[in-house]
């Protein structure tokens, strides 16, 4: 015979003093819904709570994003991190209250908002989001996931995938779903964010949905993972032969915007890149194959050619920045002419103030062009 719980309310009905005030809190927590419970319906009921508290965080962290996208400054925080302060966005929190919140707030601010902020611009930045599609995609993404929680609570529920109380008092089992599904799939998902999207995006390259179809992580894709080769992955990452190298020179949405290259003609670019194997003849006998991990050299055929590529898109990051103002030129005097930048045949100088703000441009242009 199944156990049961006793019945809420006819406990609290006995108790004359306490009566109204337990009642009102049996109330307000639905505790009557509970009456009469066996111990298997509690336990799928709280099984499928869980998957309601997934809907809620993925439901919150949809609105954060959704509401920065609306109202907030990624975009132009983005563009100047050092100097354009980020919207300071207030989330207001029942459990403690005004009085609280006034604890925080230094003299003459009007809350704490107006002197802090959360961290979600330098959080959003560092995992590779860089516009406000992104921030919107992600809002949409989420609140696809919140509602695939609430319909898997919902089927939990039903007789055909309700879990047996057996499941739940079989410790083993409960621990290998929760190290499984929490912790293998979650960090499995996570760590595949960071290699394919972060990582490439903290070196100027805009990762986008095309890029899994168009551009192997590696140039050798899946091979060394099944092979056993996992050396392969471990090579020198700012090669053009090495892991998660995809300059943002060749980057086909830029190479599409701005030098109109055919998709073919890229794709040659790329295989000439990252398929090339070499060897080296040592006492007269020719040594096992290689691939060269250091890039393309001074020398190589490709080298003028690509470097031709690299420094026309640098010259336009260069000359954008420069029409904005936020790139002061050299002059040999007052009405002489701008320069900003020169070009050799394998070389280049920059020239900008010596300022903070300069400076700042220089290692970002440079980070932008990291890897060619």
């Amino acid at each position: 015979m199944a156990l049961r719980f006793p019945r809420f309310s006819q406990g609290l009905a006995q108790d004359p003093t306490t009566r109204r005030i337990w009642f009102g809190i049996a109330t307000a927590h639905d505790f009557e819904s509970h009456d009469d419970i066996t111990e298997e319906r509690l336990y799928q009921n709280i099984f499928a709570s869980h998957f309601g508290q997934l809907a809620i965080i993925f439901l919150w962290t949809s609105g954060n994003l959704f509401h920065v996208a609306w109202q907030g400054n990624f975009e132009s925080w983005v563009q100047d991190p050092l100097h354009v302060r980020p919207i300071a966005h207030a989330i207001w929190d029942p459990h403690f209250g005004q009085p609280a919140v006034e604890a925080f707030t230094r003299g003459g601010a009007l809350g704490p908002v107006n002197i802090a902020y959360s961290g979600v611009y330098q959080w959003w930045y560092t995992i590779g989001l860089r516009t406000n599609e992104d921030l919107y995609t992600g809002a949409l993404f989420l609140l696809l996931i919140s509602a695939i929680s609430l319909i898997a609570g919902w089927l939990h529920l039903q007789p055909k995938w309700k879990p047996s109380v057996s499941w739940f008092k079989n410790a083993e089992s409960r621990l290998n779903h929760h190290l499984s599904g929490l912790f293998g799939v979650s960090s499995l998902a996570w760590t595949g964010h960071l290699v394919h999207v972060a990582i490439l995006a903290s070196r100027g390259e805009y990762v986008r949905w095309n890029n899994f179809l168009d551009v192997l992580p590696h140039p050798q894709g899946l091979g060394p993972l099944f092979t056993g080769q996992w050396n392969l992955y471990a090579q020198n990452p700012d090669s053009a032969s090495g892991t998660m190298v995809k300059s943002v020179f060749l980057d086909p949405s830029v190479v599409r915007q701005e030098l109109q290259l055919p998709e073919h003609i890229q794709s040659v670019i790329r295989e000439c890149i990252s398929s090339p194997r070499m060897n080296l003849l040592w006492n007269g006998l020719r040594a096992n194959d290689f691939v060269p991990s250091r890039g393309v050299r001074q020398g190589d055929p490709l080298s003028p050619y690509l470097f031709v590529l690299a420094v026309e898109r640098l010259g336009h990051l260069i000359q954008s920045e420069v029409d904005l103002g936020s790139w002061l030129p050299f002059r040999l005097h007052k009405k002489g002419t701008a320069i900003s930048h020169l070009f050799f045949a394998d070389d280049f100088i920059l020239f900008a103030e010596a300022d903070m703000t300069s400076s700042s441009r220089l290692y970002e242009g440079r980070r932008r062009g990291k890897g060619i």
